[in-house]
C-alpha cells in the first residue's frame, strides 16, 4: 500500500480550516505553520483544529516553514528564528504531529560566492545540531529539504551529504527529497548514496516540463507539473519502493491551479497510483 500526503503550500490562498475540509480524502497532510499563525490570530485554537483533523482522520505528518535559519545572524537566529522553531515545535505537540520541516538559509548569488565552501557547511552543522538537540528532547525529528533555487547555502548534493556523514549519529534529524529540485540540479536518482538514502525522512513528489518564457523561442525554464503527468513521479516512487520505503510519497503540485483544477485532481489521485504499473 502506498501512503500519500497532500502539502499545503499547493493551496496558498485556502485557510487552514478550508485546506483541511476540503482535502479530507487525504490521511496525511503538511501543515504551514504560518497558516496555523493566521488561524490563532483569527480566533481558533489549536484543540478545536485537532478536534477537526481528528474528526476527518487526517493526520498531519508534518510543519513546514522553518526557513533562513542556518546562515542567518547570530540576532537574526537568537530573536526570530529559534522563537519560529520554538512556535512550531508547540504546534506539533498540540496537534500530535512530531516532524519539523526546514528548508536551508537563501542569500543573494554574490553574498553567498562570498561565503568559503567549508565555513557554509561548518556553520550550518553548528545551527542543525542545536535545533536536533532542542527537537530531540521534545521528541520531535528535524527534516531538511535539499533545495536546488538559486541562493540556496546548501546547492550541491555533495554538500548535503557531508552534513548528514557528520551528523550520523543524530536520530531525529533526516533528509526531504523534492522530485522537482533533483530534475533542477540535474541528478540522477543513482546518485543518492546509500548514506543518503537511509537517512530519508521523506519523499516529494512532482513532475517537471520545460516551458518557454516567451512565444517567440525564448529560454525554457523547468517548471513543477502534476504528479504522474510526465512520468518523472513513478519512477522516483519505483526506486524506493525496491529499497523497501514504507513511509508516505508527499504530493506537490503547481501552486498556481485552480483550486477547482486541485480538487478534481485530489478526487482522482488515488486510482491514478493504483492503476500504475510501479505497483
Amino acid at each position: 500500500m502506498v501512503l500519500i500526503s497532500l502539502n499545503q503550500n499547493c493551496t496558498k490562498d485556502l485557510s487552514l480550516l478550508t485546506f483541511i475540509k476540503t482535502f479530507k480524502k487525504f490521511r496525511f497532510v503538511e501543515l504551514d505553520h504560518q497558516k496555523i499563525d493566521d488561524y490563532l490570530f483569527e480566533g481558533g485554537n489549536l484543540t478545536d483544529l485537532l478536534d477537526l483533523l481528528e474528526m476527518y482522520n487526517t493526520k498531519p505528518l508534518g510543519i513546514f516553514g522553518l526557513k533562513d535559519i542556518t546562515l542567518c545572524s547570530e540576532r537574526e537566529f537568537k530573536t526570530k528564528a529559534l522563537r519560529t522553531f520554538e512556535k512550531m515545535m508547540d504546534y506539533c505537540y498540540r496537534v500530535h504531529c512530531n516532524y519539523i520541516m526546514m528548508t536551508p538559509s537563501k542569500m543573494a548569488i554574490d553574498d553567498l560566492k562570498a561565503i568559503p565552501k567549508w565555513r557554509r557547511i561548518n556553520k550550518t552543522i553548528e545551527r542543525l545540531k542545536f535545533i536536533i538537540k532542542h527537537a530531540y528532547d521534545q521528541d520531535i525529528a528535524i527534516g531538511l529539504e535539499f533545495s536546488s533555487d538559486s541562493g540556496s547555502s546548501i546547492e550541491q548534493l555533495e554538500e548535503l551529504i557531508e552534513i548528514f556523514r557528520q551528523l550520523e549519529d543524530k536520530e531525529n534529524f533526516s533528509c526531504i527529497i523534492d522530485a522537482f529540485h533533483l530534475k533542477k540540479a540535474d541528478i540522477n536518482i543513482s546518485d543518492l548514496n546509500n548514506e543518503l538514502v537511509e537517512r530519508i525522512g521523506l519523499i516529494q513528489l512532482s513532475d517537471t516540463k520545460e516551458i518557454r518564457q516567451n512565444f517567440k523561442g525564448g529560454e525554457k525554464e523547468l517548471k513543477r507539473a502534476i504528479p504522474t503527468e510526465t512520468g518523472c513521479s513513478f519512477e522516483l516512487i519505483s526506486f524506493f519502493q525496491r529499497i523497501f520505503y514504507k513511509k508516505p510519497f508527499s504530493l506537490e503540485f503547481p501552486i498556481n491551479l485552480e483550486i477547482t483544477r486541485l480538487k478534481d485532481l485530489s478526487k482522482n489521485i488515488f486510482s491514478v497510483f493504483k492503476k500504475a504499473r510501479t505497483f
